[in-house]
């Protein structure tokens, strides 16, 4: 394994955390503008688990955005950055469904840095790709609700999606940390950049954040029993919902729904008012009151 020089590098919150560095000024391109950034080795994964961290020291919450194509290595990343934050973080905190992030959140303790507590949740990205679209806008209504109550949790929140813009505008704005992954070569893992959004920089003419580019760095893939368990929860996700769409409908999410769409009904709200609340269109919820008709 190849020896970089090491240095000093400044974390946000000016901390000097230890860093390997392949090139001091490793170049890349944002829109029309040429930005000399260091390229870390795997030390790039500490360094961001530390500047992540350091939200929770100053008493805030930490959401953080992690976009790329699907298999460029984005949970590897999330994973491997996640379990150096705090190694006791588990496959039991990763959710492939909003249900299952929702208990996972709710669940986890407040952020406490002075003793160690770094509570986690990642969406995994999953159900974007199972789900489609309409999946994709439940999503962020949870994960905007559940990121204005983590400002008080001070929790360390992962979304993982393709394209930051398939996120609305508001939640993109919630974000503290961008890392976008990416294939140095084709069908080869093991590249990312991270950008921060610094205060100073944020204009209030833009309804976007301004991101810049801080760092890159390299990554292994991540393997052993912690991998093993993720892929085997993962593939149960997978053949779970392919199983339920054999007939073009998901029965467990539609019974959930459609109780859902009963109680509100009981509440004397109308199906534009219910399609509004639950993010479906008004012929799903006309389909799921007819579903909640046979269940009963």
């Amino acid at each position: 394994m190849p020896r970089y020089p090491k240095r000093l590098m400044l974390t946000p919150g000016k901390r000097r955390i230890p860093v390997s560095v392949i090139n001091p000024k490793y170049q890349i391109r944002q829109f029309n503008r040429i930005f000399q950034i260091p390229l870390l080795d795997k030390s790039g994964i500490r360094f961001t688990a530390e500047c992540i961290k350091e939200h929770n020291m100053h008493k805030r919450d930490c959401p953080i955005l992690v976009t790329g194509d699907p298999g460029v290595g984005k949970t590897t990343v999330i994973c491997q950055t996640a379990r150096t934050i705090d190694p006791k973080f588990d496959v039991s905190q990763i959710a492939f469904r909003l249900e299952e992030f929702e208990r996972i959140f709710d669940k986890n303790p407040y952020g406490d840095a002075e003793h160690g507590k770094f509570p986690q949740a990642d969406l995994d990205e999953a159900g974007h790709a199972l789900y489609g679209p309409e999946w994709l806008a439940r999503e962020q209504r949870v994960l905007a609700k559940q990121l204005i109550i983590t400002r008080i949790k001070r929790q360390i929140v992962w979304a993982a999606v393709p394209k930051r813009m398939q996120f609305n505008n508001q939640l993109r704005n919630m974000m503290k940390v961008w890392i976008h992954v990416s294939e140095p070569e084709e069908f080869v893992q093991g590249y990312a950049v991270v950008r921060f959004a610094p205060a100073r920089l944020q204009s209030e003419w833009y309804s976007d954040k301004y991101w810049i580019p801080k760092y890159a760095f390299i990554f292994g893939p991540l393997v052993g029993d912690f991998w093993d368990r993720y892929e085997a929860k993962k593939i149960a996700f997978v053949n779970e919902v392919t199983a339920d769409t054999a007939n073009g409908k998901s029965a467990r999410r539609d019974e959930f729904e459609a109780r859902v769409v009963d109680k509100l009904r009981q509440k004397g709200m109308k199906q534009d008012e219910i399609a509004d609340i639950i993010g479906r269109n008004q012929s799903t919820v006309s389909r799921l009151i007819t579903t909640n008709t046979s269940i009963t």
